[in-house]
Parts: C-alpha cells; structure tokens; sequence
C-alpha cells in the first residue's frame, strides 16, 4: 500500500482529475446515484476512499453529514482547505487504510462511498473483508455505491492509450479475467491497483452480503472516446453539456454499463 500512498501524494492532481472531459461524465454519473440513494434526510455519509475531497463537498452541499477517510494525508489536508473555503464543515477527517476501519467504528452510516478502495486492494480477500467491514459500519437497509476498475471497458481505453498492451498475452487475459497489477506489473502511469469484471465484482458484493440495487457504467457510451471528448468540450462546450447527459443516460443502458472503465454498483446492506 506504500506505492498507493506514493501515487496520491500529489493531491491537487487527484483534484484535478474530476475535471477532465471524460472524467466529468464519471463525475456526473457518480452524483447522480448519489442524490438517487444519499440524500434527502441529512444522511451520515462515509466517503472512504474520498480522496481530496471531490464527493464530500458535494455531500455536504446536499445537507449530508459526511465523514471522509482516505489513505492519503496530503489528500486529506487539501479537501480540508477545500472545504473550509467553501464555508461547509465535515464531520471528521481521517488518514487510515480501508483495510482497517476501527476508526469509524464509533458511528453507525445511512451510507458509504467506496469509490477508491476496492481498486487499490489487490487481492480478493481484502476487497470481501473491507465490503463486509463497511456493511458492519451501515445502519440496517444501510446502502454503499462502490466503484470497481473494469477491465472490459479499460479494454476500449488501451486502444487509444496504450495500444502495445495487447502485444502481452498475460495483458490480453487481463482484459477478459480481470487481474491484480502490483510491484513491477503495477499499471504504467497508474499504480498497484486491481481490474475486476462486472461478473466478478457483482460476486463480490453479494459474498460480502450486500443486496444488489443498481449497476451503471460511469462513463457511457463516451467509455474509450477521452480525446474525442476533450476535442468537443473545447471547441464547443453547448454540446458538450449534452453529451454529459447524455453519458449519464447510456450508463445505465446494458450494451453500455459493462463496457465503461468505472464501474459503480449501489448495495443495500
């Protein structure tokens, strides 16, 4: 987990990240289950994983009293400023290891965010123990929207980013199984991280005893198309606010939602 924690030490660039044409579909997308399944009540909300801070801003804008945990202190430390700046107040800030959550153990959630972890936890054992550690954490009928890496749509992405993937038949295996990349298989530009498949990350959820809700693909149809979009958003940003809608629509479409480099699945627990 060191190599994680080295990765997220720029902060601002995690921030930054969410700002990215493609990467505002995701954002979009994410928010859109999050007003679905978290708000509405002033819900205790634990962002685990939170990064920066990105989602808790937004949970607090929404009148959620949100907890964010995250591996990274200089993560923390910026969605702080961030936060203040703003003039919102989260409940508490905490640096740990979603391998351990004992530190939240003192409150019982409506809801979780887990939109970082079980990408991060390369073995299979970890991402049951943490989803079943965070269904512990979550008031009865408690709901938690996960994020999974997915390598049926980061298939599509290779094609423009890193199209001498497929020249390894280790690489090529990995986009149908899913596979975890650590040490010197880490991803290049990423790091130790782990690609699931919607199958498999389904399976997961249900082990660890959550109820399946909903499955959308984060990005849509836009999922492989990142210099497209960027090309659109600059040249005309009308347009581009439609694709944005129109990117949250089609993730929810099957010929669409298991073919997106994020998948996010809403459990009940």
């Amino acid at each position: 987990m060191s190599l994680v924690r080295e990765f997220y030490k720029d902060a601002q660039k995690e921030w930054d990240r969410l700002d990215i044409p493609l990467c505002q579909i995701e954002f979009a997308s994410t928010l859109a289950l999050i007003d679905a399944y978290l708000t509405g009540r002033k819900e205790k909300v634990a962002d685990i994983g939170g990064g920066p801070g990105r989602y808790t801003i937004e949970l607090l804008k929404r009148g959620c009293h949100a907890t964010l945990f995250d591996l990274s202190p200089e993560n923390i430390a910026l969605a702080e400023t961030k936060v203040a700046e703003l003039g919102l107040q989260a409940e508490r800030y905490l640096v740990g290891d979603a391998r351990d959550l004992s530190a939240l153990r003192s409150q019982q959630f409506d809801g979780i965010l887990a939109l970082g972890p079980l990408y991060h936890l390369t073995a299979r054992e970890e991402r049951i123990a943490f989803l079943q550690a965070a269904r512990q954490l979550l008031k009865p009928d408690g709901i938690v929207i996960a994020a999974y890496l997915n390598a049926w749509g980061i298939a599509r992405t290779l094609l423009t980013d890193a199209p001498a993937w497929f020249a390894d038949s280790f690489n090529v295996a990995a986009l149908l199984t899913g596979a975890e990349f650590v040490g010197a298989r880490a991803c290049s530009g990423f790091t130790e991280c782990h690609w699931s498949n919607p199958d498999h990350a389904r399976k997961e959820m249900q082990e660890a005893g959550f109820v399946i809700l909903e499955e959308i693909g984060a990005e849509g149809f836009a999922s492989g198309a990142r210099n497209e979009i960027a090309a659109i958003a600059n040249n005309n940003p009308s347009i581009f606010e439609k694709i944005i809608d129109f990117g949250v629509l089609t993730g929810k479409l099957p010929q669409y939602r298991h073919a997106t480099d994020h998948l996010l699945l809403v459990g009940r627990s």
